[in-house]
């Protein structure tokens, strides 16, 4: 029995093994980096030129005149697409668009809105725990911050400030924490280095690296949050601007100047010694100036 006038099958049974690929041509990875032989190549082209061949010979059937119809013989005309949208019954005009890169959003039934809901506040409620070790439960914050406040004191507008943060598990036992977002007012004057550390032992210190980069000459009051297993923390952040401050001594429990002189007799004079000092960063002169009695 041949194929291709090549032999593929003796019917005595005394000829060799004849193997594929004797008898087809299979192409390799050299095919596709140009280095295959000859007679691969030109076995390729003939199938090649065989299937191009047999689609020529195809012709698209043509309608049978019988079955054609006339468009004078349809009738009144029907709008097919205001007829599609009314009987579409998600056709909604007043549905919200599609997100972006999304041709069709599928409608979930109520089950499975119920199913979705559920599973969003299990994973809400997994996102902190309470602490438990020995039977001792932990309450308060799980990491403090070295310093406590930070604080950018008389920063200038278009220079750098690196503050380094220290956070410390002062938890029961293990627990971890990761970065929340800043607030969108200021978020653009901060950079963050910081690599997640994943579990930490009671008593270990990780250190965030924290930027700022001020491009308002404004004071910024707000907190550098993180969400650990126990819950959110805020660490006080604070940026100031340069300012005069001037503190007077003695001063009330109510941190007030106090200018005492004592017990003076009419006649007598005293004498009461200040302390002025200023605290900011810019320079500024002073008076003092007596203040007119009240009239009564």
């Amino acid at each position: 029995m041949t194929i291709g006038n090549v032999d593929v099958l003796d019917p005595t049974g005394t000829a060799l093994r004849i193997d594929p690929s004797k008898v087809t041509v299979q192409k390799t990875h050299a095919f596709g980096l140009g280095r295959a032989p000859a007679s691969e190549i030109d076995k390729v082209t003939r199938d090649l030129g065989r299937s191009k061949r047999l689609l020529g010979t195809r012709r698209p059937t043509r309608p049978d005149s019988a079955n054609s119809l006339d468009s004078r013989d349809l009738g009144p005309t029907i709008d097919v697409t205001a007829q599609a949208v009314d009987d579409d019954p998600h056709g909604d005009p007043d549905k919200e668009e599609l997100p972006e890169g999304k041709l069709w959003v599928p409608r979930l039934t109520k089950l499975e809105q119920q199913y979705l809901d559920d599973a969003m506040e299990r994973q809400k409620q997994n996102i902190t725990s309470v602490q438990r070790c020995w039977g001792k439960e932990f309450k308060g914050d799980a990491f403090l911050a070295k310093p406590s406040v930070i604080a950018f004191d008389d920063f200038e507008v278009g220079q750098r400030y690196r503050q380094i943060i220290e956070v410390t598990n002062v938890s029961l036992t293990f627990n971890q924490f990761k970065l929340l977002p800043l607030d969108d007012k200021v978020k653009d004057f901060f950079e963050i280095q910081f690599q997640p550390p994943g579990r930490m032992s009671a008593g270990v210190t990780r250190y965030i690296t924290l930027w700022f980069c001020p491009k308002v000459n404004t004071d910024i009051s707000t907190t550098f949050p993180i969400l650990a297993k126990t819950g959110r923390i805020d660490f006080p952040l604070r940026c100031t601007t340069k300012k005069t401050i001037l503190t007077v001594t003695p001063q009330d429990a109510d941190a007030n100047p106090v200018i005492d002189f004592g017990q003076v007799l009419a006649g007598e004079s005293g004498t009461c010694v200040l302390q002025v000092r200023n605290t900011g960063a810019i320079p500024a002169a002073f008076e003092i100036e007596p203040e007119e009695p009240e009239s009564e």
